[in-house]
């Protein structure tokens, strides 16, 4: 099992959303503990993104610490732009 971690960007992005969306969020995040390849892998990168209805997870698996870390969640039209900028 995969202890699931919200970077601190992840959570400001996630605790402004509405309270059904985060909810939405918070119970596929969850599911990662068990699943931690569960999304797909972002081209050229080592990062994978969640889908979860409009939204996006993007994360990355420390195999070693055996810990999901959340880096940023946000609408699919949004998440991609911000994401790219930090890279």
């Amino acid at each position: 099992m995969y202890d699931v971690v919200l970077h601190p960007r992840a959570a400001r992005d996630l605790a402004k959303l509405e309270a059904v969306v985060r909810e939405q969020i918070r119970k596929r995040l969850r599911g990662l503990k068990d699943s931690p390849r569960a999304g797909e892998r972002l081209t050229g990168v080592r990062f994978l993104r969640l889908r979860i209805g409009d939204y996006r997870a993007i994360y990355e698996v420390w195999e070693q610490d055996r810990k999901v870390v959340e880096l940023f969640i946000g609408h699919r039209r949004k998440v991609y732009d911000d994401f790219s900028n930090l890279l």
